[in-house]
């Protein structure tokens, strides 16, 4: 892939880490697609959810930390372009709240895809509460 479509890709991607960490709701209602197929594993358990799941989910999120010191933790990052219209994106999430790091940590597949309105997440896979790869790094 060209370095051109790679940095586009990273764009939308610093875009979207930049949304949900000042908690957009609105965003985050137009960047998933209608159509979202998504699944979050937590140990044996796997909920699969579509675009009001994921909505569901977003907004409990944003409410639960709202009025909170709050920062969103992005590690190990890789931003994949896999066609003109579509890159994956996996990543971990952790939180810093109130100034003490959480030990676990969210482990992100994320699939955007360029519809008519704009990208769009399209697919994710989610691999909820694992150990925080942060804590075995200090």
């Amino acid at each position: 892939m060209n370095t051109s479509l790679t940095e586009s890709c990273r764009d939308v991607f610093v875009e979207f880490k930049e949304q949900a960490e000042s908690m957009n709701l609105d965003y985050m209602k137009r960047i998933l697609s209608e159509n979202l197929q998504a699944w979050e594993v937590r140990e044996t358990e796997v909920e699969t959810f579509g675009y009001a799941g994921a909505v569901e989910g977003w907004s409990q999120a944003f409410e639960h930390f709202r009025g909170q010191d709050v920062e969103w933790v992005y590690t190990e990052e890789n931003v994949i372009p896999t066609a003109e219209d579509k890159f994956v994106a996996v990543y971990w999430i952790s939180l810093i709240i109130e100034g003490k790091r959480t030990t676990t940590a969210h482990l992100y597949c994320t699939t955007f895809e360029k519809e008519e309105e704009g990208w769009k997440i399209v697919r994710e896979y989610i691999e909820a509460d694992q150990p925080n790869p942060l804590l075995e790094k200090e």
